[in-house]
C-alpha cells in the first residue's frame, strides 16, 4: 500500500458483509462499470436523488461507518415517531410478486435443516455460495437505515431514521426478499401482517388488508426451508376465519408436517452435539487422570456453544425470526392438527366416486385414512420424546 493506506493495517481494511454492503450503497456507476458492464445495484429514488453520480465514499469513510457500535436507533423499540410510512405508498416498491401462498410448498426437513438448528431457513446460504450476497447487502443497508447507523441527511450522518430513511429501508428489504433472502421475506411478511414490529422499522403503518402478501412471503420463506415459516403460516391462515377450500387446507397440512420434521430433525441434532460434547470431556478426562493431572474446571466461556457462522459474513439480523417464532406449534402439536386436517374437509377432496372405497387400501379414501394414522403415530412418539 501506499499514500494514506500505507499506515493502515490489512486486516483493518476487512469491514466484512457490512463494508460491502455501504460501498455498494454510496457506489454510483462510472465508465469502468459500463465498460465492464456490471449491473447496477438497485437504490430507492430518495438515494437516487442523494448520491452525486460517478461518486462513491473512500475507505476512510466506510471505516467511520463501518466501526460504528452505538447509534441513536439502536434502541428502536419502545420510541415514538412523528410521521408514518404507509407500505402501500414506499416510492419504487411494489407487493404484488407476493399474493397466493398456495403456490409455495414447504421444502424437506432433511433439506431445510441443511443451514442449521435455528429454524429460520437458511438451506440456499454455506460459506461458499456468493449467491445471497447481493440480498445480504439489501438486508443490511435496511438494518442500519433502522437502526440509525446512515442517513439520507448531508448534516447528519447517523441518527434516528426520518421519512425518506424507513422508505429506502423498505425497498432494500423488499429488494432482499425479492432475491430470496429467507429473513428477509420473515420480515417483510412481519410488516405486511399489521402485528406489532417494534424492533424493525415500527414506523411503517398498513392502509389496506395484506393477509394474502403476508400468508404469500411466509410460504416462499417456507419452501426455502424455513420452519419458523412454516408453522406460522399455519398459525396465521387456521386462525383466519376466512372460509378454506379443501385444497388450501391440504396445503396447511403439508406445512405443519414439515414443520414438524424440522423440528425433530433439529432435536436430534442437538442431542447428537451434547452426546458429542460430553464424549470429548469425558475423554479429555481421562486423558488428565492418564497424566496426573487435576481436573480443570470447565468455564462459563466453554459452556455457550460458538455460533456456526461467522458474523461479518451475514447482515445484523441475521437468523432473527421478527416475531413469528412465537406460533405455539411443537412437533407433535403440528403432526395432530395435520392429522385432524387430513381426517377432515381436507380428506374430502374429491369425495365419493373418486375416493373408492376405505376397505381398499389403494384408494385416495384409504390413503388418507393411513396418513392421519401414521402421523397420529408420530404425534404420540414426538411427544413421547
Amino acid at each position: 500500500f501506499t499514500g494514506s493506506l500505507a499506515s493502515v493495517d490489512a486486516g483493518e481494511l476487512n469491514f466484512g458483509l457490512r463494508g460491502f454492503a455501504l460501498f455498494v450503497w454510496t457506489h454510483m456507476p462510472n465508465d469502468i462499470d459500463r465498460l465492464l458492464d456490471l449491473p447496477p445495484f438497485a437504490k430507492s429514488p430518495h438515494e437516487e436523488s442523494h448520491f452525486a453520480p460517478g461518486g462513491s465514499s473512500t475507505v476512510s469513510a466506510l471505516h467511520t461507518l463501518a466501526t460504528q457500535t452505538k447509534q441513536q436507533g439502536d434502541d428502536i423499540a419502545g420510541k415514538t415517531f412523528s410521521f408514518k410510512v404507509d407500505l402501500d405508498n414506499v416510492p419504487g416498491v411494489r407487493l404484488t410478486d407476493w399474493c397466493d401462498w398456495r403456490t409455495h410448498l414447504p421444502m424437506a426437513a432433511e433439506l431445510s435443516h441443511a443451514a442449521g438448528s435455528d429454524g429460520t431457513g437458511r438451506s440456499r446460504w454455506n460459506s461458499s455460495d456468493l449467491e445471497l450476497v447481493e440480498a445480504e447487502c439489501h438486508m443490511e443497508i435496511a438494518v442500519m437505515y433502522n437502526q440509525g447507523r446512515i442517513t439520507l441527511r448531508a448534516d447528519e450522518p447517523r441518527g434516528d431514521p426520518g421519512k425518506k430513511e424507513v422508505e429506502a429501508a423498505v425497498f432494500h428489504l423488499v429488494e432482499a426478499a425479492r432475491q430470496d433472502l429467507p429473513d428477509a421475506l420473515l420480515a417483510l411478511a412481519r410488516l405486511a401482517s399489521g402485528k406489532e414490529h417494534d424492533e424493525f422499522l415500527p414506523q411503517v403503518v398498513l392502509s389496506s388488508d395484506h393477509q394474502q402478501t403476508c400468508s404469500a412471503l411466509l410460504a416462499h420463506a417456507a419452501s426455502l426451508g424455513s420452519a419458523v415459516a412454516m408453522g406460522a403460516l399455519a398459525r396465521l391462515v387456521l386462525d383466519d376465519a376466512r372460509p378454506k377450500d379443501a385444497a388450501e387446507l391440504q396445503c396447511l397440512a403439508l406445512h405443519l408436517e414439515a414443520f414438524a420434521a424440522a423440528e425433530i430433525t433439529a432435536t436430534e441434532v442437538s442431542i447428537a452435539k451434547v452426546r458429542e460434547k460430553i464424549e470429548e470431556s469425558e475423554e479429555r478426562a481421562r486423558e488428565r487422570e492418564a497424566a496426573g493431572e487435576e481436573e480443570e474446571s470447565d468455564s462459563d466461556d466453554e459452556d455457550e456453544e460458538a455460533p456456526d457462522y461467522e458474523e461479518n459474513e451475514h447482515h445484523a439480523m441475521f437468523r432473527q425470526t421478527f416475531g413469528w417464532g412465537s406460533h405455539g406449534w411443537t412437533a407433535a402439536s403440528a403432526l395432530l392438527r395435520a392429522a385432524e386436517l387430513w381426517e377432515g374437509d381436507a380428506g374430502r377432496h374429491g369425495k365419493g366416486a373418486e375416493m373408492g372405497d376405505d376397505d381398499d387400501e389403494s384408494s385416495p379414501a384409504a390413503k388418507v385414512v393411513a396418513r392421519a394414522s401414521e402421523l397420529r403415530a408420530r404425534a404420540a412418539l414426538a411427544k413421547a420424546s
